[in-house]
């Protein structure tokens, strides 16, 4: 399982100044929705950006990232991996037992696996596979695997990495004065001012 945490503290100490006007409910309300908000974008971000990366339909990326949400009681948002590694074959257009040297595209780059070949098991899987040891001497095969979502999701360099370390100090303060303004029109209208 992996999991990004983003460390709001910093960003909270320069907003102090700006939230000391309102009472500690308006706050509290206005942090856990624009915690979410921000963090919904970024879910959405992170998903999209681990597809791309991985090559893997936006259906299974859908349901290895998950997210925990803020609220009142705690604030924290929480982007949460958890997936096994996925078969190369995964991957491939066509599965013909017995074809050798087959292509796939993990990672969202094509290639072909040369030594490697196409085998269908009695359980009906078909996967690609490749000998280990010599054919004649009880030689193993072997699946070949590709990407697993959590570690792509927190790998250095990964897109989604980066857009979550500068979205954090850019986009939080905007949603939460956003927040703020519809908190006091809410008081507002429930005041009948």
């Amino acid at each position: 399982m992996s999991v990004i945490y983003v460390d709001l503290t910093e960003a909270m100490n320069k907003l102090k100044v700006a939230l000391s006007v309102y009472s500690e409910e308006v706050k509290m309300r206005a942090l856990y929705n624009a915690i979410n908000k921000l963090g919904d974008k970024l879910l959405t971000a992170v998903r999209r950006d681990v597809a791309q990366e991985t090559g893997a339909k936006y259906g299974r990326v859908l349901k290895a990232i998950k997210s925990d949400r803020a609220h009142p009681n705690r604030l924290t948002y929480k982007i949460i991996a958890t997936d096994k590694a996925m078969k190369v074959s995964d991957f491939a257009r066509s599965l013909t037992p017995g074809k050798k040297n087959p292509s796939a595209s993990p990672w969202n780059k094509s290639r072909r696996f040369n030594g490697a070949f196409v085998i269908r098991f009695k359980s009906g899987a078909t996967e690609i596979v490749k000998r280990i040891g010599k054919h004649n001497k009880g030689g193993k095969i072997r699946t070949l695997w590709g990407p697993i979502i959590p570690k792509e999701m927190i790998r250095p360099g990964n897109p989604s990495t980066k857009r979550i370390i500068e979205a954090i100090p850019t986009g939080l303060a905007p949603v939460l004065m956003h927040e703020l303004e519809q908190a006091v029109a809410r008081a507002k209208a429930a005041s009948g001012t």
